[in-house]
């Protein structure tokens, strides 16, 4: 309690009286009373078995094990213990089970982000289903452009359909090649065979339904549009034509970004899918059986990228730089 300088009547300072209530006057400022913060909680001390006590040690950071579980026991600054998932990005809280991967050797890594199976991150996990995908005998592309797991399609009036219904492309073996370019000139086929043109149209478009085709100032055709890898990379191609089109099978070209250098590509940057030997290119075959094989080219390049290896067979290991 405290007494006002004139009158000495009581008050108490905590109800924030400025004016006494008996006399009037102005009551002495009274400094406001600190809050006291109570000391941080201290671990008990763990007994023993032989009945004497010992610190128990809190562990501060990542203390990760590669490819197994570490529960870490956050203790002292709690802002300092702060984690974050390098995959999901999503916080860690304390206390829980965090991994690290013994092949991108990104931690901490939480336990929605880690396959305990594999002993391998997520994104790792993917990596590896993807270039064991391409490297099988046959390859299942989506409209999309996605290698896919043949277990995942079926057979729906004669053609292989995804879980939701959607064609996609099987593609048989065939070995990488590169060959001299060739360039022929010709009268537009198109022009003579409207039929040929309607063929082409309704074979990308139920494959491929995202290309949208295009007509150049000489009046050659082309189909554009975008690709995505099993890595989430998008890639822009342009399928161009040849004049004596369907006895010369289209060029693929990555328009963005530009393969600066690669195996299994020529200097003016259309991609070489197939060797002349294989005889994959027949009179009917379509353009949407390129864009499939530019697909897989992709999936291909960005393993090639990442470890130096082409997956499937090669007959060659050429890098070319290209000038387009």
């Amino acid at each position: 309690m405290a007494a006002c300088p004139k009158c000495n009547s009581e008050y108490d300072p905590g109800d924030g009286l400025s004016i006494c209530g008996e006399c009037g006057s102005r009551l002495a400022e009274v400094p406001p009373v600190a809050e006291s913060t109570p000391p941080p909680a201290q671990s008990a001390p763990a007994t023993s078995t032989d009945g004497s006590t010992k610190s128990k040690t809190n562990v501060v950071g990542e203390h990760n094990i590669t490819g197994e579980r570490v529960t870490v026991i956050q203790g002292g600054d709690a802002a300092t213990a702060v984690q974050y998932c390098k995959i999901g990005n999503e916080r860690i809280g304390l206390g829980e089970d965090t991994f690290r991967c013994p092949e991108c050797l990104k931690s901490p890594i939480c336990v929605d982000h880690f396959n305990p199976p594999r002993g391998l991150c997520q994104t790792c996990v993917k990596s590896a289903e993807t270039l064991e995908m391409l490297n099988r005998d046959e390859i299942v592309i989506d409209p999309m452009g996605q290698v896919v797991e043949k277990s995942k399609v079926r057979a729906q009036d004669g053609t292989l359909v995804t879980e939701d219904g959607e064609r996609v492309a099987n593609i048989k073996p065939t070995v990488w090649y590169a060959r001299p370019s060739q360039t022929k000139r010709a009268k537009q086929w198109h022009e003579i065979k409207p039929k040929l043109l309607q063929r082409e149209q309704q074979a990308v478009a139920s494959m491929y339904p995202g290309m949208k085709m295009g007509t150049t100032k000489a009046g050659s055709k082309f189909w554009a549009g975008a690709l995505s890898t099993n890595t989430g990379n998008t890639y822009a191609v342009r399928i161009q034509y040849p004049p004596n089109f369907p006895y010369m099978p289209p060029k693929a070209y990555v328009t963005n970004p530009k393969i600066e250098e690669s195996r299994h590509i020529y200097k003016d940057g259309h991609l070489c899918l197939f060797h002349k030997d294989d005889k994959v290119w027949q009179a009917q075959t379509t353009a949407a059986t390129v864009v499939s094989w530019a697909a897989l080219w992709l999936h291909c390049y960005e393993v090639w990228k990442e470890t130096g290896e082409w997956p499937r067979p090669e007959r060659d290991q050429v890098v070319v730089k290209t000038e387009y």
